[in-house]
């Protein structure tokens, strides 16, 4: 999927945010949001490349298609479940 530019001037971001899984085997959706860093937004940080690169499992982006996620596919999956 292409995602226009983010307008600096306003301290655009793009947010992830990750559908609750209950169970490690349920499979990861997710959704896009802008935000500006000058608001008082909560968000949390997670990289999104670390470990074996040929772990992945699939994401799907809620009405698009699938992305690959990089190793340790339980940290977005307690990520979207509040922890």
């Amino acid at each position: 999927m292409a995602y226009g530019p983010l307008d600096t001037t306003q301290k655009q971001i793009r947010l992830l945010h990750l559908a609750s899984a209950d169970r490690d085997e349920d499979e990861i959706k997710c959704s896009f949001s802008l935000a500006s860093l000058d608001e008082d937004i909560d968000y949390e940080a997670l990289s999104y490349a670390w470990g074996d690169t040929n772990d992945t499992v699939p994401i799907k982006e809620m009405g698009q298609g699938a992305y690959k996620y990089t190793s340790s596919s339980t940290a977005p999956r307690k990520l979207g479940s509040g922890h």
